[in-house]
């Protein structure tokens, strides 16, 4: 299985057609280009593929991009042409309730519709966006300093999906692709929050996030899945399976109960 982050984007598109897509920004194009480059290195001839994308106009893109390059010389499950053989999946579209102006707001402050978060309140230990979102800190948010916030913003903030969801979504999706035969060659296209647990855990927490454009490759494992090859990145824990590291986080039951 291959996991794509989508390219560098214009943030121009949400939810559109494949025939609709057109997100990436020219280096976003470069880089997924090159990034389809290595993957097609990577796949087996004799084994055909099947993609699956994000909604969002970004990850079609990148989609689309990878799949005209593959499309000549490997069998896909579905589909003749790069847009046919890409099958549109909910499961791994953006975290939901996503906002990103917001967010970093309560990460670093600033002021967002007319109101002004004071740091201290809700980042009182100065992590990173990226260290933010992957320890869930926006629900560990006291219930004083929430009270405070009028009702619109803290709706908003309380609506976002948190990375323990993100993250569960994400391996449903794969748990449902390992039901299908293993010498199917999968390739996801998707969006940073889905990923961010799986690369981190694998760089023994060196990186939080995957470069936009940039893939991971995850080998089986017994009834597990684990990180294999990152591309652009060194992978510390080559054999732990992402599965049972999110059951320790999160809880044995958590694919059931988020």
């Amino acid at each position: 299985m291959f996991i794509f982050r989508h390219g560098e984007t214009t943030y121009s598109q949400g939810k559109v057609t494949i025939a609709e897509a057109h997100d990436l920004t020219p280096q976003g194009i470069d880089t997924t280009l090159t990034s389809a480059e290595s993957l097609y290195q990577l796949l087996e001839e004799s084994f055909p593929v099947t993609a699956w994308s994000s909604p969002y106009g970004r990850a079609l893109h990148t989609a689309l991009l990878c799949m005209d390059l593959v499309i000549g010389d490997f069998q896909t499950t579905v589909g003749e042409d790069a847009e046919s053989s890409i099958t549109i999946c909910d499961s791994l579209e953006e975290v939901l309730q996503f906002n990103y102006q917001l967010f970093v707001c309560l990460v670093n402050g600033g002021t967002f519709q007319g109101y002004t978060f004071n740091p201290c309140e809700t980042n009182p230990d100065r992590i990173s966006v990226e260290s933010y979102f992957l320890t869930d800190r926006a629900s560990q948010i006291p219930e004083l300093v929430k009270s405070s916030w009028p009702v619109e913003i803290r709706t908003a903030v309380e609506a976002m999906e948190s990375c323990e969801h993100a993250t569960c979504r994400m391996h449903r999706f794969l748990r449902g692709l390992m039901q299908t035969s293993e010498q199917t060659q999968h390739i996801l296209f998707t969006h940073d929050g889905l990923l961010t647990l799986m690369v981190a855990e694998a760089t023994d927490w060196k990186y939080l996030t995957l470069e936009r454009g940039k893939f991971v490759r995850l080998s089986w494992m017994d009834d597990d899945l684990a990180v294999s090859y990152i591309e652009g990145r060194t992978i510390a824990n080559h054999h732990r399976p992402i599965f049972a590291t999110a059951r320790d986080r999160y809880g044995a039951d958590y694919l059931e109960r988020t």
